[in-house]
């Protein structure tokens, strides 16, 4: 009876550390957008052109019934196109009867799209026309009906752009230190002091777009909003991570203490630094 009371309280302990880890990580979980580089998408339909088939054997040509703002504006932007950044003229070509409705349509002319150019024709196909008129009657006609898909990509800065990210990790003894440091210019730095020997000193080079990526993850991250320099009460031989951020006079640091015990945000930042440091052609430097 002793062995399970003691095997129960294990579990529980167990389930408790990973359920309930210790500390408020962050103020909020959810980042405030205005540190984000939001690539802003923004998409325009428009109908340019009708062009009507012996337009000159009309009396009256065909047109569509409503406005061609308010039929451009029934014309959808799929966003996978748009994340995918496909744009272009779409042309089609409608038969219409003598009562103004399309009959039969085709396309001429796509950009390449998923489906984009056969949704755009249903939606065409649906509306009504006043119909060519000659003689006073009501004719079929036909004409080509030419559609742009434009995009405009706006890039919202974040409000702070990083000068310098450091990372410190600590393994299990008091000498095992490996420190990882990017900075702006596009200078990198590794350093691994063992203690018992002289540090190994690595330079090498990130490019300026991984950096930004790295400024950007970092501060989605919530990094600026963590409320305490210690994330954990691991004993303090346990391995730890040390990561410091530098903007101008702005200066924040963040220490995590085991493995099991770092938030989400917090392991991922270190995760995505550590790639970002297998990306560098290092060179090392001979004192």
């Amino acid at each position: 009876m002793k062995n399970r009371i003691v095997k129960t309280s294990i579990v529980v302990f167990f389930l408790s550390a990973f359920l309930f880890p210790q500390g408020n990580y962050t103020k909020n979980k959810d980042c405030p957008p205005l540190f984000t580089r939001i690539r802003t998408i923004v998409s325009e339909i428009k109908i340019v052109n009708i062009d009507v088939e012996d337009s000159a054997n009309y009396d009256s040509q065909p047109r569509f019934i409503e406005d061609l703002e308010t039929v451009a504006k029934k014309i959808i932007y799929p966003e996978i196109e748009k994340r995918a950044g496909v744009d272009g003229r779409v042309v089609l070509h409608i038969n219409i009867d003598s009562l103004g409705q399309v009959i039969k349509g085709n396309i001429l002319k796509g950009i390449g799209g998923d489906g984009i150019e056969e949704s755009t024709l249903d939606k065409i196909k649906k509306e009504k026309f006043h119909p060519a008129m000659k003689n006073n009657k009501k004719i079929a006609s036909q004409l080509t009906v030419t559609i742009i898909f434009s995009l405009n990509y706006q890039v919202d800065k974040p409000e702070l752009d990083l000068d310098e990210i450091k990372c410190e990790l600590h393994g299990g003894y008091i000498y095992d230190i490996r420190t990882i440091i990017f900075r702006k210019d596009g200078t990198a730095y590794f350093n691994h002091d063992r203690g018992y020997e002289p540090p190994q000193k690595f330079i090498g080079v990130i490019k300026s777009d991984l950096y930004i990526k790295l400024n950007d993850f970092i501060i989605s991250q919530c990094f600026l909003d963590y409320e305490s320099d210690y994330i954990s009460n691991i004993p303090s031989d346990s391995p730890k991570t040390i990561i410091t951020i530098k903007s101008g006079n702005l200066e924040k640091s963040i220490t995590s203490q085991g493995k099991s015990y770092e938030p989400i945000g917090f392991w991922a930042i270190k995760t995505v630094i550590l790639q970002a440091k297998e990306s560098v052609k290092w060179e090392e430097v001979k004192e």
